[in-house]
């Protein structure tokens, strides 16, 4: 055997004897599920089937014998194996023979699992699961996966990350036969969908007696060894479709076989798991998912000045002197040999050649193709080939190896574009590279003074600073980091433009706006600020009583007279009056923690209309109004998750109770009549009122939570914030993928799921979280949201799922957030302690 591994770049031996197959591309084999990204996989609807299912031609047994084996795999509790993907051929008449591991190990009981396959070795560590790949991938490399086992493995669970998904299925023999049938919840159904299956007899394989299926399908046959007795796959084979074309059609090459072989399989005792441990490595960055590394460094030839240079024509005169270049923008330099490659690159740079004539530009930047051997290709002298392969602007021959030398030139077709002062701004070697090089796009650029080699590094530094932040953000719970923060970074999809800056002094402990855009803050001496939005004037309000510990929230009332401040850890809240002479009105003391508070009343009403709802997590809902001193309390019976503030004036708030459900309060005096009217006859969630009469005594018996829907997602257990509803009653809302890692959620006004994007739970799981109300987007017309974590980094979220993350330079703890549309784009406004941010938000057209 000449390798132990071979996939999408290497097969083993084969690879050796300079074979075009060194490239292999793989056909996904059996029953992969439907990997996708985050965003998409609530959307995937399957429907649900018991066994596999294939057109009426099949053989009636056949297809019972596969419902057997996918009910076997399905009640295994314990599973190892040994399996290895083979490939056997004839090369020049040797036979010979590559291998690749494929072994897999679960233990349900346990939730635990283990694999080799392909590059990808994955194994238990204590109660955590590691994934390494070994292949030295520069995108990954340095990287392990560490997640905590879910409740049940499924596929969904380990294909989340869609760099493992593209490794498990980057080898000859594509996704591995044991996962699809021990973790998917509709085994071999790809395979099978639209197939024709029969029994073909039996044969004996490795001393035992196997039942041989075949799967016809439009590739090929796939032809599967089966134990009668235990139901277990032991070999496929499969067709030649799933190797390179070049690699069947090699005729030095014959009987080429291939096949994953599982000799061994146990099934009747726990799996041993010290072997299969997988031990974390010195330096490794343990992440929940892959963080891609942005592409290597740029290219060290671009930003040189090389010294003055010369190449002569064809005859040995001189055809070009670069010092003699003047009055031009730059010069393109096109490195050519005989080659097919350089023959199309020849007549790439000819085509835009036109095009830069077309533009103007044709004058502004010297062409020069060079041919880089001795002399011309055979049968052909220089002007023959000037004019079959079309050479644009001056020929010459590199005959002193100036493109060696000067630009590191080693084969051609090489590309080389210089600036008016010589300086290299891009170089492109290979013609793959060179073929999508938008040149006319880059000169154009050049010719308006732009440094593009600059602007390059530029790019790659900002890439490099967002990939310590995606690490920092990925990082698993069990990471040793340097430090507990997020480096600052720029968005990678969204455009975030700084435009204005405020000072807040004296500076602020907690901050808000109001529904009129007026900033108010909260200062440690216990004084209360306003900053008009439209004049800037700044006025100083009422101080409140209480500050030896700073709130967590502030919220002020639509008539602009009241301000609510929360003290979450002492589990208070209290409402000052912003007119001064009363001082402070406080709600009485809650008994328990505050999930959230909101007004009810329009922002066009008056003071007497302003009434406050108050809920804490244990179940406690108050309705107050503060111009009256009226409350009523109510006591829920289940566990409150989170308050939904209400969308609009008209809308009613909602609470999302600890089992999912949805509803809505009576609060009296606002609610909608048609809603009640429709939902009334549902009283699971019942209140008891504790409170004293209000001004409405007749009505405060009865009162109900009125579901309204129920949660399509496991809540995080952390949550403990109002996520406000949207437009459309769109709600973003954070929960559970699985132990330790969380998303935010779409969810419909139906509540159910439409799409989902991974954060860090280290970010999420401690407060004070801050977020948006939702605001239409003015280029696409979607409602969008905007959430600050504890670490300061800012999610832009828009209905159609495009998100995106991004965190200013260090200012310190963020205290508000709002999101506003303003002059055809989104406007974000930041508060920190010492200073009010805004930026320009361009979100770009529909995806």
């Amino acid at each position: 055997m000449n390798g132990d591994t071979f996939g999408r770049d290497h097969v083993g031996g084969f690879r050796g004897r300079k074979s075009t197959a060194a490239a292999l591309c793989c056909m996904v084999l059996v029953g992969i599920s439907n990997t996708g990204c985050d965003q998409t996989q609530a959307q995937r609807n399957r429907p649900s089937t018991d066994g596999p299912t294939a057109t009426t031609q099949s053989d009636p047994a056949a297809a019972a014998l596969l419902e057997e084996v996918v009910r076997c795999y399905r009640q295994l509790t314990h599973y190892q194996d040994n399996g290895q993907v083979v490939l056997r051929y004839r090369f020049e008449g040797r036979w010979e023979q590559d291998r690749a591991p494929m072994q897999v190990a679960v233990d349900r009981p346990q939730r635990r699992l283990a694999f080799s396959v392909y590059s990808l070795r994955a194994g238990p560590h204590g109660d955590r699961f590691y994934l390494r790949c070994e292949d030295q991938d520069p995108r990954i490399h340095g990287q392990l996966i560490s997640r905590k086992l879910p409740d049940r493995l499924t596929l969904d669970w380990l294909l989340s990350d869609p760099i493992v998904a593209e490794k498990l299925g980057a080898g000859l023999a594509g996704f591995p036969l044991q996962l699809n049938l021990l973790l998917d919840d509709q085994p071999l159904q790809r395979l099978i969908d639209g197939a024709v299956i029969r029994l073909v007899g039996s044969q004996t394989l490795d001393g035992t007696r196997m039942t041989v299926i075949v799967v016809q399908r439009p590739e090929g046959e796939y032809r599967m060894w089966i134990d009668p007795r235990t139901f277990l796959v032991h070999r496929v084979r499969f067709p030649m479709a799933h190797l390179d074309a070049q690699m069947r059609q090699d005729q030095r090459v014959s009987e080429i076989e291939l096949a994953l072989e599982i000799p061994q399989i146990v099934t009747e005792r726990a799996v041993d798991w010290k072997p299969l441990a997988l031990q974390p490595r010195s330096g490794e960055m343990r992440v929940v998912r892959f963080v891609p590394r942005p592409a290597a460094a740029q290219d060290p030839w671009t930003g040189r000045s090389p010294p003055a240079f010369r190449l002569d024509s064809p005859l040995g005169r001189p055809a070009f002197r670069s010092d003699q270049v003047t009055g031009k923008d730059g010069l393109v330099l096109l490195w050519l040999a005989d080659h097919p490659a350089s023959r199309a690159a020849a007549m790439w740079l000819s085509q835009l050649a036109a095009e830069l004539r077309a533009e103007g530009l044709a004058d502004r930047f010297e062409l020069v193709s060079v041919w880089a051997e001795p002399g011309p290709p055979p049968s052909m002298t220089f002007p023959h080939l000037v004019e079959a392969w079309k050479m644009p602007g001056t020929v010459a021959i590199d005959r002193e190896a100036v493109g060696r030398d000067l630009f590191g030139i080693l084969a051609a077709p090489s590309l080389v574009v210089l600036d008016r002062r010589g300086k290299v701004q891009a170089r492109v070697v290979q013609w793959g590279q060179i073929e999508t090089f938008p040149l006319v796009d880059f000169l154009r650029q050049l010719a308006g003074g732009q440094d593009m080699a600059a602007e390059a590094e530029r790019k790659r530094a900002v890439l490099e600073q967002r990939f310590a932040a995606e690490v920092r953000l990925m990082a698993s719970a069990d990471a040793t980091m340097g430090s507990d923060d997020v480096p600052p970074h720029r968005p990678a999809w969204i455009q975030a433009e700084p435009i204005e800056n405020h000072p807040i002094t004296p500076p602020a402990t907690v901050a808000s706006w109001d529904a009129h855009g007026d900033f108010y803050w909260l200062a440690g001496d216990g004084q209360l600020y306003r900053r008009r939005h439209r004049s800037g004037e700044v006025e100083m309000r009422p101080t409140a009583p209480w500050i030896s510990s700073a709130p967590t929230r502030l919220t002020i009332a639509p008539s602009q007279r009241f301000a609510l401040l929360i003290r979450d850890l002492e589990k208070r809240a209290a409402v000052v009056d912003l007119q001064g002479g009363e001082g402070e009105n406080a709600v009485a003391p809650l008994p328990g923690p505050v999930v959230g508070a909101c007004w009810l009343s329009a922002a066009s009403a008056s003071a007497e209309s302003d009434r406050l709802l108050v809920v804490t997590a244990e179940g406690d809902i108050g309705v107050w109004t503060p111009t009256t001193g009226h409350h009523r309390r109510y006591q829920s019976m289940s566990t409150v998750r989170a308050l939904i503030e209400p969308s609009s004036a008209t809308a009613l708030p909602r609470l999302l109770l600890h089992s999912g459900d949805v509803v809505m309060p009576e609060v009296g005096g606002g609610d909608t009549p048609a809603a009640v009217a429709t939902l009334a006859a549902a009283d699971r969630h019942q209140l008891v009122s504790t409170g004293q009469p209000s001004e409405h005594p007749s009505s405060s018996h009865g009162r109900r939570l009125l579901p309204v829907g129920k949660v399509g997602v496991e809540l995080a257990a952390w949550l403990a914030m109002p996520w406000r509803a949207g437009s459309h009653d769109w709600l973003v809302l954070p929960g559970m993928l699985a132990p330790e890692e969380m998303a935010l959620y779409l969810l419909d006004h139906q509540y159910q799921p439409q799409w989902h994007y991974r954060v860090p739970a280290a970010a999420f799981e401690r407060g004070p979280i801050f977020t948006s109300g939702s605001v239409e987007d003015p280029a696409s017309g979607l409602p969008c949201w905007a959430i600050v974590d504890r670490w300061g980094v800012i999610y832009i979220v828009r209905r159609d799922g495009l998100v995106d993350h991004f965190k200013p330079a260090e200012k310190g703890a963020v205290r508000a957030v709002r999101l506003v549309s303003a002059n055809k784009s989104l406007r974000l406004e930041l508060a920190y302690a010492d200073g009010l941010d805004a930026y320009r938000i361009e979100l770009g057209s529909v995806r």
